[in-house]
């Protein structure tokens, strides 16, 4: 286990945090540890069911923990204190040398019983996704098997805040639909907010009754709703983040002696990082697409059975949909990390690396990264 000191860091984790970096277990209430079913928790492990769930990206000096060569790891912080945060986590980066034995010493979790076993293949799921935006890493999970109470999966509560303006204005026709055109901003403000703290309270009664789905059957389509209006918003976050990118990756410059495969490279993974960063984005739109003609359909021409059917079928599309948005989310925010006000010069070797990542991520195949041929050994007449 690695100690975090940066206890700061830490509490200022739990405020703001990204929904697609973080998936925090730990700010589950005891009330809601108490009322989940035995046997749909996410860990059965209690450290790990208490743990803060990070996308990592990894600085130079923790490669060498890893066997293989990876970038993007997925990073467990067990609390000291569940209680209070501030007092410090330990790490465990999933699958890092030594991963199995780290789990079974320090947490219990050992792989030849039936608990341990799912949860570390719990863990892997988790490892090998892009994101943790809740929606995607249900959907994830429930396709390896893998079932979860559903308030593990819920938006950050700094997005939930920087969500607020955007849902109020996506759902006014809505509103107009049931009180006209003169209805109040505040029963769009009060819908958007049961919708984003998934307080189904009697006043979304008559919603329920509109869209004629039974109660369990609303509360899921509740989630589904609050999933689309997720990443409608994370994508036109993730547009301006995109145009940004785009233009800048024309002006970043290697320094230092670059060989010239290297030059090459960098020449062309700029073309490519910019065309790829435009298809995810219409990629995305698209998918989206089927949920405005869902909404559509309930608020233009009064037919919520289509916009109801739509939502029983919407985590089908959550796995493309967050799968693409969670690859774009990643390249978008560690170039505004690394870059953001600072000249964008970076030694050649760095920069390759950080371009075939972002590739890679992307959806870029093996031809990523500069050319590096192996020594060429010739006989001895050819060599001079």
């Amino acid at each position: 286990m690695h100690l975090v000191k940066e206890h700061r860091s830490l509490l200022r984790l739990m405020r703001t945090a990204s929904t697609s970096r973080v998936l925090n277990l730990a700010k589950r209430t005891a009330a809601q540890r108490t009322a989940t079913p035995a046997g749909s928790t996410l860990f059965a492990a209690p450290a790990l069911d208490r743990c803060i769930v990070v996308k990592h990206r990894l600085r130079p000096h923790e490669r060498e923990w890893f066997v293989e060569a990876r970038t993007l790891v997925t990073k467990l912080l067990i609390p000291i204190d569940p209680q209070d945060v501030g007092l410090g986590a330990h790490a465990i980066f999933v699958g890092e040398r030594g991963f199995e034995g780290t789990m079974a010493m320090s947490l219990g979790v050992h792989e030849a019983t039936v608990a341990g076993a799912r949860d570390l293949a719990v863990l892997q799921a988790l490892d090998g996704l892009p994101s943790l935006d809740p929606f995607l890493t249900r959907e994830h999970l429930r396709r390896q098997g893998h079932e979860a109470a559903r308030d593990y999966f819920e938006i950050s509560p700094g997005d939930v805040e920087r969500m607020r303006s955007f849902v109020r204005r996506e759902i006014v026709p809505l509103i107009t639909l049931c009180f006209g055109d003169h209805a109040e901003p505040e029963k769009a403000a009060r819908l958007a907010d049961r919708i984003l703290s998934s307080d189904l309270d009697a006043t979304m009664e008559p919603l329920r009754r509109t869209l004629k789905m039974e109660p369990a059957e609303f509360v899921e389509g509740m989630f589904c709703w609050k999933g689309f209006l997720y990443y409608k918003w994370a994508l036109d976050e993730a547009l301006s983040a995109g145009l940004v990118m785009i233009e800048a990756i024309s002006k970043v410059r290697a320094t230092g002696d670059a060989t010239p495969e290297e030059r090459a490279y960098i020449a062309e993974a700029r073309t490519r990082l910019q065309s790829r960063i435009k298809t995810a984005c219409r990629d995305v739109r698209g998918a989206l697409n089927a949920y405005d003609v869902a909404f559509a359909a309930l608020t233009q021409r009064a037919e919520p059975a289509i916009f109801r059917d739509f939502l029983i079928s919407a985590p089908a599309l959550f796995f493309s949909v967050g799968d693409k948005l969670g690859a774009l989310q990643h390249v978008t925010s560690f170039w505004h990390y690394k870059f953001a006000g600072r000249a964008i010069r970076t030694p050649a070797t760095e920069l390759c690396d950080l371009l075939s990542d972002f590739e890679n991520s992307l959806g870029g195949g093996a031809e990523c990264g500069p050319r590096r041929p192996d020594p060429v050994f010739l006989p001895m007449e050819l060599a001079g």
